[in-house]
Parts: structure tokens; C-alpha cells; sequence
């Protein structure tokens, strides 16, 4: 996964066989597309915060169904308090097209 360190964060990833839902209709399972936008997520508010922060809740849309291709996920800090974070994150193809959004919120405590 490739991440960078500032207010917004991106993370990708390359499809493995034991990731696609069935063999017969090649999708990629939804979970690790979630993972994918968590981990952007958490980047996004741990380069802000110096350390790396717990997900307390997280909420995906899936916009489009995505085969064996490569897909990049970045994310934004939305709002950074006290005690909690919420970043949004969004999954593109390499074709830009958006494949996923989600919010994610993130303890700071």
C-alpha cells in the first residue's frame, strides 16, 4: 500500500485471488474495500494527530461493483476534536471512476 503523510491520505491496493467473492464472477469482496478506505481514513487523521487512532464506527456505500483492478482510496479529516475524528474516504479505479465512498469516525482519546 502506498500512503502519504499529510491532512488527507491515500492508500492502494492490487487485487489477490483469495480477496475475490467467487471465482466464477470475479468481484472483489466489499470487506476489503472497507479496509481499504479505513486504512486511508486512519492515515489521513494520524498524520495530523502524530499516532495512529481506533475506528469506532464506519459507514460504506458501495457506488459500483469492481473486478481484479488495481484501486486507489483517499481520505480527508473532516472534523479533528478531543475526543473523536471523522474522516470521509472515497476508492477510485485507475480509470478514476468512484467505486466506493465512506465516513469513518475514529476515537482521539
Amino acid at each position: 500500500m502506498r500512503r502519504r503523510t499529510t491532512s488527507s491520505s491515500g492508500s492502494s491496493s492490487r487485487s489477490r485471488e483469495e480477496l475475490v467473492s467467487d471465482a466464477e464472477v470475479p468481484y472483489l469482496h466489499g470487506g476489503v474495500i472497507a479496509a481499504l478506505l479505513d486504512t486511508a481514513a486512519d492515515y489521513a487523521v494520524a498524520a495530523q494527530l502524530g499516532h495512529g487512532v481506533p475506528t469506532i464506527d464506519m459507514r460504506v456505500d458501495f457506488l459500483k461493483a469492481v473486478g481484479r483492478e488495481p484501486l486507489v482510496a483517499t481520505a480527508r479529516v473532516v472534523k479533528l476534536g478531543r475526543s473523536v475524528a471523522i474522516a470521509d474516504a472515497e476508492a477510485r479505479n485507475e480509470q478514476g471512476e468512484l467505486i466506493a465512498v465512506g465516513r469513518v469516525l475514529f476515537s482521539t482519546r
